[in-house]
């Protein structure tokens, strides 16, 4: 497996290196990492004054510092990466050196060094999934345990994402172990209150309306998971089919933080707003969970 992590020398870069130190721990084969440093673009006018070289020089200078600060953690005298200094836009240049290295994972934090403290996703982070079609595991505040087979939460909601990514846990056991416990969840809209109390006159007529949509939530369930549930027992991966009902986001959030050590998603659904980096629900998960969040990405 080839992983890239970005690293700025903040806190969230130090998370995604451990994440994967943990991870590469536990897997008989240890992956390829690399490491980049992405320097931002200068001014003509800085370049013009101080030179080319000797601007080049300040930054790769600047790039060399900050892998300095990391060679003396635990996770890199493990993974051993390479080290890589880009220059220009960091999510542009971070994209671009994962498919041109062939990269199966991109591990980063979900922000760096930046002031927007509000969002969970740092400015780099959210231009890395606007470029590339890799996926993206986010380290978030808790790291992984020490277990051979991870506790996975699939969420799925019927479009292609829920496929690809229960492909791409099937086809790398060395990252989630080989049997890894897969949860695939779907929340189902809550029809519940259409009986309600003190409404005799029309409760055959709501009755029956909440028993069809409920039969209808049963189909989607169904076809949203079924699917998923065969490319993972193809790989001889068991999981199992979990339904819950009401909000997307806050439901997976609360079954995850009992049942799972990493989120695992598509960075879409069927929403409408396709042009959006993240779809609505990855959006809200990935705001309210501590646990890592793995987004793929596919084309449209």
């Amino acid at each position: 497996m080839r992983v890239l992590i970005p690293v700025d020398g903040s806190v969230s870069c130090r998370n995604a290196l451990d994440l994967l130190a943990a991870r590469a721990r536990r897997m008989q084969v240890k992956p390829e990492v690399s490491l980049i440093n992405v320097q931002h673009p200068v001014p003509m006018g800085v370049m013009t004054q101080f030179g080319l070289d000797a601007v080049r020089a300040a930054a790769e200078e600047e790039a060399k510092g900050i892998f300095s600060d990391l060679e003396g953690s635990i996770a890199v005298r493990e993974l051993n990466p390479e080290e890589k200094i880009g220059f220009g836009i960091p999510g542009e240049v971070i994209s671009k050196e994962a498919e041109d290295e062939d990269c199966d994972l991109i591990i980063m934090g979900a922000r760096g060094i930046s002031p927007a403290k509000s969002f969970f996703l740092g400015s780099v982070s959210r231009n890395v999934l606007a470029n590339t079609m890799k996926p993206v595991l986010l380290a978030r505040g808790e790291s992984l345990p020490d277990r051979e087979n991870l506790r996975l939460v699939l969420a799925v909601d019927g479009s292609n994402y829920g496929a690809a990514a229960a492909k791409f846990i099937s086809e790398n056991p060395g990252f989630f172990g080989p049997a890894p416990e897969v949860k695939v969840v779907s929340v189902m809209r809550d029809f519940s209150d259409l009986t309600r109390a003190g409404v005799t006159e029309y409760e055959p007529i709501l009755r029956d309306t909440r028993d069809r949509c409920e039969a209808e939530n049963t189909r989607l369930w169904e076809e949203a998971t079924e699917p998923v549930l065969d490319i993972l027992k193809e790989a001889d991966i068991e999981a199992e089919a979990v339904r819950l009902t009401g909000s997307p986001a806050e439901e997976i959030t609360k079954y995850a933080k009992d049942h799972a050590d990493m989120i695992v998603m598509g960075s879409h659904g069927w929403g409408r707003f396709k042009s959006a980096v993240l779809g609505s629900t990855a959006t809200k998960i990935g705001a309210l969970t501590h646990l890592p969040v793995l987004l793929i990405r596919i084309e449209d």
